[in-house]
């Protein structure tokens, strides 16, 4: 799962979504499917980001 999110992330990135978007989007992940899930969302995102800088 984490490769696709990834995948998904970056693309997001690479079209315009901005870095708040996507904290908004791991946000939502949270409130609805659980902290589990929210925080692996967050960890991916850091993941990408810091794959661009």
């Amino acid at each position: 799962m984490n490769p696709q999110l990834r995948a998904h992330m970056g693309i997001a990135l690479n079209t315009g979504i901005t870095e708040a978007q996507l904290r908004g989007l791991v946000q939502s992940i949270g409130d609805t499917l659980g902290k589990e899930a929210g925080d692996n969302a967050a960890s991916v995102l850091g993941e990408v980001l810091a794959q661009r800088k």
